[in-house]
């Protein structure tokens, strides 16, 4: 789930971080799969799982179906696999011995789920969508906003447009046709013209894991750690870009460090991000070790007064993390991917 806006160049910019969690389409199939399971018994679905896999699939395919149809009726119907009916004992009365008897019921085959307990299947995940697409739109960088597109293929589904349309009253809903090969589309066309995304809002916190001198009012006992009778405080996140920052593409950051030892021939580098926006250390909870790169520093004539640079580099997808030595000139660059890594 994200906010974005076209800019005057035709371009589109993020506004608000994307987003995502647990109202995927996948979990009213939970709900559905739950509710089999106190029919015929949790043990008795996973050994229907294993010994007939391609019957198990079928069977949520066909529900996949129902999930995007508009239901007319007072039932909804979904055929169920002989082979679960064969596994399971008396189908019929498991769902008499479950209280279910008065929402569903098996005809021919069919499991006939009346259509006031389909629609529990959904209510939890509708919930969390309109209160998170709420939570967005009363932001402050959503000002003025008037359109939510649905894509994907949960969009498809008549029971999330019509809770995005009566909640969301003022904004003009647009479901473009095969909603569900929107987002392929999206890639295919992205693939060919990767400049269309402007600026991106950055999920986490970026920063390496670097040394720097130990402050007693500041860093625990715990950080500190003596080099060549100087004290340190190790495990320090030095932030690069902060969680929430607008990026544009091919911004870059850059800082500079300093060898610890004078006859070091390399620095490493280890990248880490956090879902904090401002993380004092890299152990710190929520904070994740994604990359790392060692920048050769093979001219020791400097001593610990080299300088080596690190350099982040946010691209449309990637970050590209550049060490630099200004000594001898050279770099090394490590690709970590800007919109996969989750903590």
């Amino acid at each position: 789930m994200a906010m974005q806006e076209v800019r005057d160049d035709g371009k589109i910019q993020e506004i608000n971080r994307a987003q995502g969690g647990d109202w995927g389409g996948i979990y009213v199939d939970e709900e559905f799969k739950q509710m089999v399971e106190d029919i015929v018994s949790k043990p008795i679905v996973e050994a229907f799982r294993m010994k007939y896999t391609g019957d198990y699939i079928a069977l949520f395919r066909y529900f996949e179906k129902k999930k995007r149809q508009k239901q007319t009726g007072r039932s909804v119907r979904v055929d169920i696999p002989p082979t679960l009916l064969e596994i399971a004992e008396d189908f019929i009365k498991c769902i008499e011995d479950h209280g279910l008897k008065d929402d569903v019921e098996l005809k021919r085959g069919k499991l006939q789920i009346k259509v006031r307990k389909f629609e529990e299947f959904f209510n939890k995940v509708l919930d969390k969508i309109a209160v998170k697409v709420e939570e967005m739109l009363v932001s402050d960088t959503a000002e003025g906003t008037k359109v939510i597109i649905m894509v994907g293929g949960f969009s498809e589904c008549e029971l999330l447009q019509s809770r995005i349309r009566n909640s969301f009253p003022s904004c003009t809903v647009v479901i473009p046709q095969e909603c569900g090969l929107a987002v392929l589309k999206g890639a295919v066309l992205f693939g060919h013209d990767p400049d269309i995304i402007a600026a991106r809002v950055v999920k986490y916190t970026y920063g390496v894991d670097t040394y720097t001198r130990f402050m007693k009012d500041k860093h625990p006992e715990s950080k500190k750690k003596i080099i060549n009778g100087i004290e340190y405080c190790t495990d320090n996140f030095d932030i690069h870009v902060n969680k929430g920052k607008l990026v544009h593409c091919n911004e870059e950051t850059e800082k500079t460090y300093l060898p610890i030892h004078e006859n070091q021939t390399s620095v490493n580098f280890a990248v880490f991000a956090s879902n904090k926006v401002e993380p004092q250390y890299t152990d710190d909870k929520g904070c994740k070790g994604i990359g790392s790169l060692a920048v050769p520093m093979l001219d020791t004539t400097g001593g610990t007064r080299r300088r080596v640079k690190a350099k982040f580099k946010f691209g449309a997808t990637k970050i590209t993390v550049e060490g630099f030595d200004e000594t001898s000139k050279k770099s090394v660059d490590v690709k970590i991917d800007f919109l996969e890594n989750k903590l």
